[in-house]
């Protein structure tokens, strides 16, 4: 694969024209030389696809370089997520066998900074037998950077010492064995790991945040939009050049129903070959934008008015944000809702005329 994306690389530098076929045409292709799968057919495949539809494939430009950089970031980081909160379930279990269930009511979060520290230095009950009330409270003190919430962050701390102490009476002089040690080693291996691996997920964001400046995209003017969603939606569109309408867009992220129509009858369905991660991402912003951005929100309404269940309501939505996404990342500039207001209702005067 890194040859390939060498080659790429080098292509795009001279002024031969380099187009993306799209692997299920090629698979369609493959059905008429019988379904066989070989260098030989893969070849022929793509060769009649470039013969008859050159000027209608995507271009693959040097930009996409900066795509590519972005997805294979994205991806990385959503790996990442994925192995902490891995990390996360299993030191929720190994808490959960050594302090019982009362450990969840300690801090408001397992995986904010002072509860890390705190399971990492006493990560079973019996490491708090010979602990005095006032030195606990001193490390909750300063492992919180003396905030432990609204008021006297000194007195907060004695507050939740008693707390602690007082829910592990049962637990806390029981006697230390073999068992318990090293489940008070997996306990801080596992925090260890947590915090290496928040640290990676932070570096990373902050290459996408340099990388998602080089495109000069303003996806994030539009509410629900957050930086790690763009990251998505460029990486995995890789560069909105490469398709010519909205449509094209749309099909490809799954936003556009695949239609069936046979005897007569027209049906329409789930599109199954698309980008799933786009379509995914997209339905994630619709449920967040018909909360919080006022025409999505609308929108939303008058489908529901209209006697659609949710469901299709948010379809119709996943489709709208499509286009909007779409129109923002080929104009490259920011959400305008006046200039979208003032859209709407020219489309509503071309209707009632």
């Amino acid at each position: 694969m890194r040859k390939v994306e060498k080659a790429i690389y080098y292509l795009t530098l001279t002024e031969i024209g380099i187009r993306e076929v799209n692997p299920l045409k090629t698979n369609r292709q493959k059905d008429f030389y019988g379904g066989d799968k070989s260098d030989e057919i893969d070849a022929k495949c793509i060769a009649q696809i470039l013969l008859r539809s050159y000027e209608n494939l995507p271009k693959i430009e040097e930009d996409n370089q900066v795509y590519i950089s972005i997805r294979e970031a994205e991806r990385f980081r959503e790996t990442l997520v994925k192995v902490k909160t891995q990390n996360v379930n299993r030191l929720h279990f190994y808490l959960t066998k050594t302090w019982g269930g009362s450990y969840k009511k300690f801090f408001s979060s397992l995986q904010n900074k002072i509860a890390l520290e705190f399971f990492s230095s006493y990560p079973i009950p019996q490491a708090l037998k010979e602990i005095k009330a006032k030195e606990l409270a001193e490390f909750l003190y300063e492992a919180s950077s003396h905030r432990l919430g609204k008021g006297n962050p000194w007195k907060l701390a004695h507050e939740k010492v008693k707390f602690i102490l007082s829910s592990i009476k049962t637990v806390k002089d029981l006697p230390l064995n073999w068992e318990r040690e090293i489940k008070a080693e997996i306990i801080r291996q596992l925090i260890a790991n947590i915090s290496q691996t928040k640290d990676s997920i932070k570096a990373i964001e902050r290459k996408l945040e340099k990388d998602l400046l080089q495109t000069g995209q303003r996806l994030t003017s539009l509410k629900s939009i957050s930086t790690v969603t763009v990251s998505v939606l460029l990486g995995e569109t890789l560069n909105p050049d490469r398709f010519s309408t909205r449509d094209k867009f749309a099909r490809y992220n799954g936003t556009a129903p695949q239609e069936i129509s046979s005897g007569g009858k027209i049906k329409h369905q789930a599109r199954k070959g698309c980008n799933h991660r786009l379509k995914k991402t997209l339905k994630q912003i619709s449920i967040t934008a018909t909360a919080r951005e006022p025409l999505t929100k609308a929108y939303y309404r008058r489908c529901l008015s209209r006697g659609l269940s949710k469901s299709q309501a948010l379809r119709r939505v996943d489709r709208k944000i499509s286009d909007i996404v779409y129109k923002m990342m080929k104009a490259r500039q920011p959400y305008d809702i006046k200039l979208a207001v003032k859209n709407i209702i020219e489309r509503r005067k071309k209707i009632i005329v």
